[in-house]
């Protein structure tokens, strides 16, 4: 009977715990005279967030304390206001959980983070002259829970404030501001900046070879998947993937280069 009631008493707490966690629950992209305007909207009210920015390649970084990752989709294409994607995932699980929310700009713009009727959002503006501040220095990669009253902080040897700015190179190493829960989606081919090297015909299936913007190969069947989407038919002179986007399913051929035929 005392497991029974302790096992009773430890799920009534979990529930507790699992419903106080705040989760980053829905979010809209609305164009207005200033700008594109990015609301995101949470179960448990707006949390403490910090943003900053990377320059190569540009980009808007919110990270939000405390909070679960609740969209269904990683990645979302925007292709408006000079916002080309929107991207997000649970950066951080322990010991304190951070969802991140990457927006893939076409340049340096202006942008302003604030709260509006319970929602947090980010109006990202015109083309500025002013390039990002960049930085050598890599910014913390981890946080922390704050120190109990009684306890000591432990020295940390930087602090990510808010609203500041960093620049990483990350060719030819692992970028540390990937999330975990991206790793894999990140190595998935980008069909929108692929192109169609050349198809290999055999009995065991046709193989398509294929390389990124950044000079990437990859080698897919029928059925491999790709970013937000898969492999659907792989022909002697194409490649047809299906994509979804904002829960609608697109069609993508990728064709070779006639010289290529």
């Amino acid at each position: 009977m005392k497991r029974i009631l302790s096992f009773i008493a430890f799920f009534v707490f979990s529930a507790g715990v699992l419903q106080a966690q705040n989760t980053l629950s829905a979010y809209s992209i609305k164009e207005t005279p200033e700008g594109i305007l990015v609301e995101l909207q949470f179960t448990g009210g707006i949390p403490e967030y910090k943003h900053f920015t990377l320059s190569n390649p540009p980009r808007i970084v919110i990270d939000l304390i405390n909070v679960s990752y609740g969209l269904g989709e990683k990645l979302f294409v925007v292709g408006r206001g000079g916002i080309e994607r929107m991207r997000g995932a649970q950066f951080q699980r322990d010991p304190v959980p951070v969802a991140r929310v990457v927006l893939d700009v076409d340049g340096f713009r202006t942008y302003t983070v604030a709260q509006s009727e319970g929602k947090l959002t980010i109006l990202v503006g015109g083309v500025t002259q002013e390039p990002y501040r960049t930085e050598t220095q890599e910014p913390q990669k981890t946080y922390t829970e704050p120190a109990k009253p009684s306890e000591k902080p432990k020295a940390e040897a930087y602090k990510l404030e808010l609203g500041e700015k960093y620049f990483y190179s990350s060719r030819g190493k692992k970028d540390p501001f990937r999330p975990e829960a991206m790793e894999g989606e990140e190595e998935l081919l980008n069909v929108s900046e692929a192109k169609l090297l050349g198809v290999i015909r055999s009995e065991e299936g046709d193989v398509a070879l294929l390389q990124d913007r950044r000079g990437v190969g990859y080698v897919l069947k029928e059925g491999d998947r790709v970013r937000n989407g898969r492999v659907v038919k792989i022909e002697s002179d194409r490649v047809i993937f299906a994509t979804v986007d904002f829960g609608f399913t697109r069609r993508i051929e990728l064709k070779l280069a006639e010289e290529k035929k």
